[in-house]
């Protein structure tokens, strides 16, 4: 097949999730927003994958140099990985939720232009892989393999991701009046609670916020938030891909993938189902 259109043929086959997974998202948002800064975003999340394409020409060039690497250097390179692409793509969710000043009036306005920017960043990331693998293999099955996997699992672990930092972001600059977090499940005294939100303990704090999306006594300011979803984003993306570079449990490892992809699906679109702000 002629190279120019084989590359076609792979945009055109790694858009098609795109039009999936963003219909089933505008479908369980309540409230719609603007057609034109949806596409915004998508476009937004696809240029934002420009610094991680050509971080990664020159790793590649570099290679010789990591090739012997121990496991612990490997693993801060996961970590590292996963932080700069939640970077750059958080980067694009803040501006493009920043456009829309008329508009953002809810949470769920974050979580949905994170969300597609994820998408647009998934969708220029699949697309580099699927040409790199055409170029090197003419095994179709492996190329198909590939192609059902990223577009599955990998675009949708991107769009949560950002969706989730979209949510922290959302509550720290879009709705203040929900930064407000219930506390009363923790089995702890008054003057802990105390202690613990004047260090302002990032994963304490954190998972107060996941969870408990409600008035109650204790305040988080908009950048406590935005960090501390920035973090969440970085570890959630570490752990999706540990479990997706080790392929743990063997060939069970797209099982706990998708069981961890539900998870956090489920956590997204019960924020979606509500109108809050």
């Amino acid at each position: 097949m002629n190279d120019m259109l084989a590359l076609g043929c792979i945009v055109i086959i790694t858009f098609l999730p795109v039009l999936l997974w963003s219909g089933l998202l505008l479908r369980a948002d309540k409230r719609k927003e603007p057609i034109l800064l949806l596409v915004f975003a998508f476009l937004v999340g696809a240029l934002s994958t420009v610094p991680i394409l050509l971080l990664r020409i020159g790793m590649d060039n570099l290679s010789w140099l990591y090739a012997s690497w121990s496991g612990l250097t490997l693993g801060i390179g996961i970590i590292l990985s996963a932080a700069i692409e939640e970077g750059s793509k958080h980067i694009g969710a803040m501006k493009v939720a920043g456009t829309d000043h008329r508009g953002r009036d809810e949470v769920t306005d974050g979580i949905v232009y994170g969300m597609v920017v994820g998408l647009g960043f998934a969708f220029v990331e699949n697309a580099v892989y699927l040409w790199e693998s055409y170029l090197h293999s003419t095994d179709l099955i492996q190329l198909l393999q590939l192609y059902v996997i990223r577009s599955t699992h990998t675009m949708v672990a991107h769009a949560l991701f950002s969706g989730i930092f979209g949510y922290f972001y959302a509550l720290g600059f879009i709705c203040p009046d929900m930064r407000y977090i219930k506390t009363c499940v923790y089995r702890i005294n008054a003057s802990t609670l105390r202690s613990v939100m004047d260090m302002r303990t990032l994963l304490l704090s954190a998972t107060r916020t996941i969870l408990f999306q409600k008035k109650g006594d204790y305040y988080f300011d908009g950048l406590t938030l935005l960090v501390e979803g920035f973090i969440i984003a970085i570890l959630l993306h570490t752990i999706y891909n540990v479990i997706l570079s080790t392929k743990l449990l063997g060939e069970w490892y797209l099982v706990i993938l998708s069981g961890y992809l539900a998870i956090l699906g489920f956590f997204v679109i019960t924020r979606l189902g509500k109108r809050e702000g």
